[in-house]
């Protein structure tokens, strides 16, 4: 899904997604009865996300001066 993505929009989605993370973290804590587990659980799961798209966006930059110097 995230392979097309020109990496300044990846760049971009990293960080919406970010804010929405804190957002929701924010608002669980609020809500919640079990404060602890509800921010551990959520904060690991969008710890995951941002992990994944960062890993995407660093391949596509390695992957791309790895072709150009391929060519040279």
């Amino acid at each position: 899904m995230f392979k097309n993505i020109h990496t300044k929009y990846k760049i971009l989605l990293n960080m919406i997604v970010t804010q929405i993370a804190f957002a929701i973290i924010s608002i669980t804590a609020i809500v919640s009865a079990s404060d602890i587990i509800a921010i551990l659980s959520i904060n690991i799961l969008f710890g995951i996300i941002v992990a994944y798209t960062n890993f995407a966006a660093m391949k596509r930059i390695v992957g791309g001066i790895d072709r150009l110097r391929e060519y040279l």
